[in-house]
C-alpha cells in the first residue's frame, strides 16, 4: 500500500502542480486585478456564503460512498443510481435555501445574480466530487488523479480565452465560465463512472434511499462543521465592516495562496481515505502508511509555508496591483495556519476511515464556536488580519484535538512518531529560507534558492521512502 501511495502521490502532485497553481495565479488572480478588490471581495463573500450551505448538496454522501465502495466494491451497482437520485433532490433544496438565506441577509441585484450561478457551480462541484469517490473507491487512483484537474484545465481554456478577447470582462463572466467548465467535467466523469458501475440496479423503494441518507448523516455534519469554521471568515468580514467588500478582497488575496497550497493536503486526504479504509477493513497495520504520509506532508508544507511567510511582501506586490504591506501580513498568518490544516487532513482521514465520525463532529463543533467568537473579537479591531488570526488559532486547536483522539482511538501511539525529527527538519527548512532572505532580494535569487532547497527536500524524502519500502519488503520476506 505504501508503494501504491507513493506512485499515485507523485502523479497527483505533478498533475496539480502543473495546472491548479496556473489557474489560481494566472486566471483567478488576473480576474481580481481586472475587476478590483471590491467586486472580487463581493464574489469571495458570496462564494463562502454558498459553501456554508453546500452540505445540503451532499449530506455526507461523498465520504460515506468513498468508504463503503472501498470496502465493498460490488455495492456500487445499486448505490450509484440511488445516490444520483438523492443528490438531484438535494441540489434543488440547496438552491432554494441559499436564495431564502440571501434574502434574509438583504442581498439583492447583482449579488443575487452572482449567487445563483455560484450556487449552480457548488452543485456541480459536489456532483463531480461524488462521482470521483466511485473511481477512487474502486482503486482507480491514477484515473481519479487525472480527473482532479479536469475542471481547472477547462476553466483555464474557457475563462482564459474570455480574458484575452473581452475588453469589458466582469466578475459575472468569471462565474459563468466556471459553470461551463464544471458542466463539461461532470458529463465526462459521470460517463466513466456509468461504465464502471454497470450493470446498474435501480431501486425505487423510498426506504432504500432513506437508509443511504441515514448512514451518511454523521459524515454530513463533519463537512458542514468544517465548512463553517473555515469559510465563515469572509462572510463576517463583508457583512460586519463598513469597508467589508474591500477587507474581504484583502483576505481573499491571502486566501488564494492558502487555497493553492491547501490543494496538496486536500488531494492527499482523498487519496489516503480509501487506502486507510482498506487497511482497516483487512485488519492490517496502518502505521507505516500514516508515518510515510505524515513525513512527506510535513516537510513539503513547512517548505511552502516558510517561503510564503518570509517573502510575503514580495509575493503580494508581485501579484496584486492594489497590494500594500497589510496584504502581506494577512498572507503570512494564513500560511502559518496552512501547516496545521495539512496535518489535520491526514489525521481527519484516519479518524474517518476508522469510523470515529462523532469525535470529529465534536471537535469541529467546538472549532465553530471558537472561530466565530474570535472573529467577533478580532475583526472589529484588526479587520482582515484579525480574521487570519482567528483562522490560525482555530486550526491549531483542531489539530491538537485530532492528535489526542487518534492517540486514544487507535492501537498505536502517535507519540511513537519521531517528534524530534519533525522539529529538527522543520527548523532546518525555516533557517535555510531565512538565510536565503538575507542573501538575496532579487526574484532570480529567490527562485534559484527555493529550487535548490526544494531539491534537497525531495532528495531527503526519496531516501526516506526508499528506506521505508525496503524495510517493508524485508519484513514481508521474513514472514
Amino acid at each position: 500500500m505504501q508503494k501504491e501511495f507513493i506512485s499515485n502521490l507523485v502523479l497527483l502532485v505533478l498533475a496539480n502542480l502543473l495546472i491548479k497553481p496556473f489557474y489560481i495565479f494566472g486566471i483567478d488572480r488576473t480576474v481580481q486585478n481586472l475587476v478590483g478588490p471590491e467586486d472580487y471581495g463581493l464574489y469571495f463573500a458570496l462564494f463562502n456564503f454558498a459553501l456554508i450551505f453546500q452540505i445540503v448538496t451532499d449530506l455526507g454522501l461523498q465520504n460515506y460512498n468513498n468508504r463503503s465502495v472501498s470496502q465493498y466494491p460490488d455495492i456500487r451497482h445499486d448505490q450509484f443510481p440511488s445516490i444520483l437520485v438523492v443528490k438531484t433532490i438535494f441540489a434543488i433544496v440547496f438552491l432554494g435555501i441559499i436564495w431564502i438565506a440571501a434574502r434574509i441577509l438583504k442581498y439583492e441585484g447583482v449579488a443575487l445574480d452572482l449567487l445563483f450561478w455560484i450556487g449552480v457551480n457548488t452543485v456541480l462541484v459536489s456532483m463531480i466530487l461524488y462521482l470521483r469517490t466511485n473511481i477512487s473507491g474502486l482503486g482507480r487512483y491514477r484515473l481519479d488523479s487525472l480527473f482532479s484537474i479536469l475542471d481547472k484545465v477547462l476553466m483555464i481554456l474557457i475563462i482564459g480565452g474570455w480574458l484575452l478577447t473581452k475588453e469589458d470582462f466582469r466578475i459575472q463572466h468569471f462565474v459563468i465560465g466556471q459553470t461551463l467548465a464544471l458542466m463539461i467535467s461532470a458529463i465526462i466523469v459521470g460517463s466513466v463512472v456509468f461504465i464502471l458501475s454497470r450493470p446498474l440496479i435501480w431501486r425505487k423503494q423510498i426506504s432504500f434511499h432513506l437508509g443511504i441518507i441515514r448512514e451518511s448523516l454523521p459524515y454530513a455534519l463533519v463537512v458542514l462543521f468544517m465548512t463553517i469554521y473555515t469559510r465563515i471568515d469572509g462572510v463576517m468580514l463583508e457583512r460586519i465592516l463598513e469597508d467589508g467588500s474591500y477587507q474581504a478582497g484583502v483576505y481573499a488575496s491571502g486566501y488564494r495562496f492558502f487555497d493553492a497550497a491547501n490543494m496538496f493536503g486536500f488531494l492527499i486526504a482523498g487519496l489516503l481515505l480509501p487506502m486507510f479504509s482498506k487497511l482497516l477493513a483487512r485488519k492490517q497495520n496502518i502505521f507505516p502508511l500514516y508515518h510515510l504520509s505524515m513525513r512527506c506532508v510535513w516537510l513539503l508544507v513547512v517548505f511552502i509555508a516558510s517561503m510564503c511567510y518570509v517573502f510575503k511582501s514580495e509575493l503580494v506586490h508581485l501579484l496584486y496591483v492594489n497590494a500594500t504591506e497589510y496584504w502581506g501580513e494577512v498572507l503570512g498568518i494564513l500560511m502559518v495556519s496552512f501547516v496545521f490544516v495539512s496535518i489535520g487532513y491526514i489525521l481527519g482521514s484516519l479518524l474517518t476511515a476508522q469510523g470515529s465520525i462523532y469525535k470529529l463532529n465534536w471537535i469541529f463543533l467546538i472549532a465553530i464556536i471558537l472561530n466565530v467568537g474570535l472573529n467577533l473579537l478580532l475583526i472589529h479591531q484588526f479587520k482582515a488580519y484579525g480574521a487570519a488570526l482567528a483562522t490560525l488559532f482555530t486550526q491549531g486547536f483542531v489539530v491538537l484535538a485530532q492528535l489526542f483522539y487518534v492517540n486514544r482511538t487507535l492501537d498505536f501511539s502517535l507519540y511513537t512518531y519521531p517528534v524530534k525529527e519533525m522539529i529538527f527538519s522543520g527548523l532546518t527548512i525555516v533557517l535555510l529560507i531565512v538565510t536565503l532572505r538575507h542573501i538575496t532580494q532579487t526574484w532570480a535569487g529567490i527562485i534559484s534558492g527555493s529550487f535548490i532547497i526544494g531539491i534537497m527536500i525531495l532528495a531527503y524524502l526519496y531516501l526516506q521512502i526508499k528506506s521505508s519500502l525496503t524495510k517493508d519488503l524485508i519484513n514481508l520476506t521474513n514472514e
